[in-house]
Protein backbone atom coordinates (compact mmCIF):
# COMPACT_ATOMS: atom_id res chain seq x y z
CA UNK A 1 0.00 0.00 0.00
CA UNK A 2 1.50 3.18 -1.11
CA UNK A 3 0.68 6.25 1.47
CA UNK A 4 -0.30 9.46 0.54
CA UNK A 5 1.88 12.53 1.25
CA UNK A 6 1.59 14.34 4.23
CA UNK A 7 -0.85 16.77 3.96
CA UNK A 8 0.99 19.87 5.48
CA UNK A 9 3.94 19.30 2.40
CA UNK A 10 1.41 18.06 -0.21
CA UNK A 11 2.90 19.79 -3.06
CA UNK A 12 4.68 22.16 -1.52
CA UNK A 13 7.24 22.32 -4.11
CA UNK A 14 4.43 24.16 -5.81
CA UNK A 15 4.40 26.73 -3.16
CA UNK A 16 8.25 27.29 -2.30
CA UNK A 17 10.40 29.40 -4.30
CA UNK A 18 12.49 26.28 -6.13
CA UNK A 19 12.00 26.55 -10.03
CA UNK A 20 14.14 23.40 -9.92
CA UNK A 21 11.65 21.21 -8.18
CA UNK A 22 8.82 22.07 -10.59
CA UNK A 23 10.75 21.21 -13.26
CA UNK A 24 12.41 17.79 -11.73
CA UNK A 25 8.55 17.24 -10.48
CA UNK A 26 7.54 17.42 -14.24
CA UNK A 27 10.27 15.83 -15.79
CA UNK A 28 9.56 12.95 -13.75
CA UNK A 29 5.60 12.91 -13.25
CA UNK A 30 5.90 13.22 -9.26
CA UNK A 31 3.76 14.39 -6.66
CA UNK A 32 5.49 15.52 -3.97
CA UNK A 33 9.23 17.27 -3.21
CA UNK A 34 9.72 13.61 -1.46
CA UNK A 35 9.32 12.27 -4.62
CA UNK A 36 11.73 13.95 -6.27
CA UNK A 37 14.54 13.33 -4.20
CA UNK A 38 13.61 9.92 -4.80
CA UNK A 39 13.39 10.12 -7.88
CA UNK A 40 16.22 11.30 -8.61
CA UNK A 41 18.32 9.22 -6.71
CA UNK A 42 16.79 6.16 -8.75
CA UNK A 43 17.29 7.09 -11.99
CA UNK A 44 21.25 8.10 -11.28
CA UNK A 45 21.82 5.30 -9.21
CA UNK A 46 22.11 6.93 -6.09
CA UNK A 47 22.27 6.35 -2.86
CA UNK A 48 20.95 8.14 -0.15
CA UNK A 49 24.60 8.71 1.14
CA UNK A 50 25.95 9.89 -2.42
CA UNK A 51 22.79 12.73 -3.07
CA UNK A 52 23.66 13.82 1.11
CA UNK A 53 27.35 14.91 0.15
CA UNK A 54 26.36 16.25 -2.88
CA UNK A 55 24.48 18.56 -0.86
CA UNK A 56 26.58 18.88 2.23
CA UNK A 57 23.53 17.72 4.21
CA UNK A 58 23.51 14.46 6.11
CA UNK A 59 21.94 10.91 4.87
CA UNK A 60 18.88 11.27 7.50
CA UNK A 61 18.27 14.98 6.10
CA UNK A 62 17.70 13.28 2.37
CA UNK A 63 15.73 10.48 4.27
CA UNK A 64 13.40 13.09 6.02
CA UNK A 65 13.15 14.49 2.84
CA UNK A 66 11.92 11.68 1.23
CA UNK A 67 9.86 11.23 3.82
CA UNK A 68 7.93 14.48 3.60
CA UNK A 69 8.92 14.81 7.39
CA UNK A 70 9.88 18.40 6.46
CA UNK A 71 11.20 19.92 3.11
CA UNK A 72 14.50 21.52 1.68
CA UNK A 73 14.87 25.53 3.34
CA UNK A 74 14.38 27.99 0.22
CA UNK A 75 17.58 29.11 -0.54
CA UNK A 76 19.55 27.14 1.61
CA UNK A 77 20.74 24.64 -1.06
CA UNK A 78 21.79 24.39 -5.04
CA UNK A 79 19.88 21.97 -6.80
CA UNK A 80 20.39 22.96 -9.89
CA UNK A 81 22.41 19.69 -10.54
CA UNK A 82 19.06 18.13 -10.19
CA UNK A 83 18.03 19.27 -13.80
CA UNK A 84 21.11 17.35 -15.20
CA UNK A 85 21.07 13.76 -17.25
Amino acid sequence: MVSAPCATHAGVYQNFDFPVLKLIASKYSVNSFGDIFKKYRKVNGLMQMHLAEKLGVDRATIYNWEHERYPPKVGRYDLSFLTSK
